[in-house]
């Protein structure tokens, strides 16, 4: 796995423009924007120290910042941030204000926008007091979801992955978000709210009003925004909708852009969808509390992939006459191992004109490099399976009118593909 070094160089907080950390990642870098209007004119210099951040190795950053911004606000009363969470003293990956619980055309979702968003609320953490503040770190909530797309996919072993989405749909997870948090009232300043003194943020005594003005965050999108081939589920599971509003949810529905509109979806339970077109669509996500209130969330996709019609409706392959076999198996002779391990493979026969079903004339198709299963892993769908591999060239017709399913047909091959659990393994 690839481990990028995130190395900052430099960070600027100025009076009339907003802080700005910036990272040199190779080959560019990455500007990233932390949230607050109010904070002094301060330059920092970060010395680097080692962390570990939860599930991965050891990494290099620097804690100027976050101690510089504690020295600011070292004598703001955090307890009056109800909510726990203040813009101000987090960073943004995104721009949190605009998805607020209504849909615009400036706030349509990927999953990786969604990470963004709750990546900039988790670094929002101020009032550690408030009991609902506990946010999973965003390692976690991405595990996590790898997890239990690997869970719903077939299971842990690869093989077992490849075999499941050979005659399953993919299971995609929903991960979801609702999330109070405050910020500076944008005349806590001139209001005479709050007050700067040696460069820190000073609580006003007796002031008329609280500095803060209280938002709302809502987003939910699929984890993954390609959605390859015809037939998908989704799932969205309690602990993927993550929250400290403490309201309590009456209905989730959902649109997702298949022609039946929006419809009830419930938690742990998977919505089967089929689309019969490819291209860009947009889900459409609504949660209803029982206090009467709603949110909606839309998100783009892209379905690819789905099977054309052939040239010739009676050629044969398309799945219905086949066999599949895992391998290795007992009746076969045993692979050799290189380096303590065998490789393992999913190998599916589909019987031309062939009705005895007895390989006669074979055409063996093995796949190349493929690493879905690192990429990937809990979405079998980006396997170079043998339903891919039937339901895309071996079907697209040639300038003739024909294509090689038509001429495979009409000379009596039986196709046999061999898909490997690793496509990265060692070639041996």
């Amino acid at each position: 796995m690839k481990k990028v070094l995130l190395i900052i160089l430099s960070i600027l907080l100025t009076w009339d423009c907003l802080a700005q950390i910036y990272y040199h990642q190779s080959p560019g870098s990455t500007t990233i924007t932390a949230g607050s209007i109010l904070l002094p004119v301060t330059s920092i210099t970060p010395t680097s120290v080692t962390s570990t951040n939860p599930g991965s190795a050891a990494i290099m950053y620097s804690t100027a910042y976050s101690d510089q911004l504690n020295f600011i606000y070292q004598y703001v009363d955090r307890t009056q941030v109800s909510s726990g969470l203040l813009m101000d003293y987090g960073t943004l990956f995104t721009n949190v204000e605009k998805y607020a619980g209504v849909r615009s055309d400036s706030n349509y979702l990927v999953f990786a926008e969604w990470q963004s968003l709750y990546t900039s609320l988790f670094s929002f953490r101020f009032n550690s007091q408030i009991s609902n503040i506990s946010m999973p770190h965003p390692v976690e909530v991405a595990n996590r979801l790898e997890s239990y797309g690997i869970q719903q996919n077939g299971g842990a072993n690869t093989l077992d992955r490849v075999a499941f989405s050979s005659v399953n749909n993919t299971v995609h997870l929903l991960a979801g978000l609702h999330y109070q948090y405050h910020k500076f009232r944008s005349d806590a300043l001139s209001a005479n709210l709050v007050y700067i003194n040696n460069g820190q943020i000073i609580d006003t005594p007796g002031r008329p009003m609280s500095p803060y003005e209280l938002k709302e965050s809502f987003a939910i999108a699929p984890r993954h925004a390609v959605l390859n081939g015809a037939g998908h589920s989704f799932l969205l599971k309690p602990d993927l909708f993550l929250t400290n509003t403490g309201k309590t949810i009456s209905t989730v529905q959902a649109d997702f852009a298949d022609g039946l509109g929006l419809r009830t979806i419930n938690f742990n339970t998977a919505s089967q969808v089929y689309y019969s077109t490819e291209g860009d669509k947009i889900f459409i996500f609504k949660v209803i509390y029982t206090d009467g209130t709603s949110y909606q969330s839309h998100a783009k996709v892209k379905v690819t992939n789905i099977p054309t019609a052939r040239a010739n409706p009676a050629a044969r392959y398309n799945g219905s006459n086949t066999d599949i076999m895992r391998f290795p198996r007992n009746d076969f002779t045993q692979p050799q191992a290189f380096q303590g391990q065998t490789a393992s493979a999913l190998v599916t026969i589909e019987f031309g004109t062939n009705t005895i079903r007895q390989i006669r004339k074979p055409l063996i198709i093995v796949e190349g490099f493929d690493p879905w299963n690192i990429i990937t892993p809990d979405d079998p769908t980006q396997n170079l399976s043998f339903r891919s591999f039937i339901d895309g060239r071996i079907n697209e017709a040639w300038s003739n009118g024909q294509n090689l399913s038509d001429q495979l047909d009409a000379n009596d091959y039986d196709l046999i593909y061999i898909d490997f659990a690793d496509g990265t393994d060692h070639i041996q």
